[in-house]
């Protein structure tokens, strides 16, 4: 089993909130399950684990243990930011990154499966 690696776990996160095809419509449940479909693509393809993390069965997907923390950290850190919006009867949570310095492909240094997450992020 791989140990958690904050740095790349951060890094995987902004990749997934700068998608553009994510924009308005990225909210927890769909952030947590994008971080599984990248995490076990790269595990597929690599036989090791992207974030390192541990991932819970739950009623609406799998949910990483160490997400909330990471994301809490990154706040604090000010590379994003959480709110909430309203959403039918629901409140949802939205991630906002600051416009300058989004990553992309080149800046991800990362290879492999990784990226496939796209396919993941367009159809939702």
């Amino acid at each position: 089993m791989s140990s958690l690696d904050r740095d790349k776990y951060a890094e995987v996160l902004r990749y997934l909130l700068s998608s553009e095809a994510n924009n308005d419509k990225l909210g927890k449940v769909k952030l947590m399950k994008l971080l599984y479909y990248a995490d076990f693509d790269h595990y597929a393809a690599h036989r090791q684990s992207l974030t390192g993390d541990r991932y819970f069965k739950l009623p609406y997907g799998p949910v990483p243990s160490k997400a909330e923390e990471i994301l809490e950290d990154m706040c604090q850190r000010e590379l994003l930011t959480i709110g909430q919006k309203p959403r039918y009867q629901y409140l949802r949570y939205v991630y906002k990154r600051p416009r300058e310095g989004n990553i992309g492909r080149s800046d991800c240094k990362m290879e492999g499966s990784f990226y496939s997450g796209d396919r993941y992020c367009k159809s939702w």
